[in-house]
């Protein structure tokens, strides 16, 4: 009678029949994955002013105050997984479609609202859950 083999030994078989056959074995990065540190990297100075005062206007003008009356806080470059996930949405596909771009936070009196600027400045978009004036809100 047979003694059963540990389940280890059959992998370790298995594995090296494969390379020994001439076989690779390659890594295929998850589309779930979240961003590592270096693709999250803090800058302030890498997005343009002509953009920054784009953003301060239209906070503004959203809460119906004066542009000096709201600041931006934060800024910091981000790699979006997908279109779906740069608008704040949740993630649509499991196909990993990058966005380079950035997140700015801006203080509106007592709140911070969050921006997501792609990286060619042809999208600037607030968070949908900010809609209306904070008066109302």
């Amino acid at each position: 009678m047979l003694t059963p083999c540990p389940q280890n030994l059959v992998l370790i078989l298995v594995l090296t029949s494969l390379l020994t056959s001439g076989l690779e074995i390659k890594h295929v990065p998850d589309a779930w994955a979240v961003p590592s540190q270096a693709q999250v990297q803090r800058s302030t100075q890498d997005l343009p002013q002509n953009i920054a005062k784009r953003i301060l206007r239209n906070a503004a003008n959203h809460a119906g105050l004066k542009i000096a009356d709201v600041k931006i806080t934060k800024t910091f470059t981000k790699t979006f997984s997908n279109a779906c996930v740069f608008k704040f949405g949740e993630v649509c596909s499991q196909q990993y479609e990058p966005i380079y771009g950035w997140v700015v936070n801006v203080k509106v009196k007592q709140r911070v609202w969050q921006y997501h600027v792609n990286k060619s400045y042809s999208q600037i978009i607030l968070d949908p859950k900010i809609s209306s004036p904070l008066s109302k809100s």
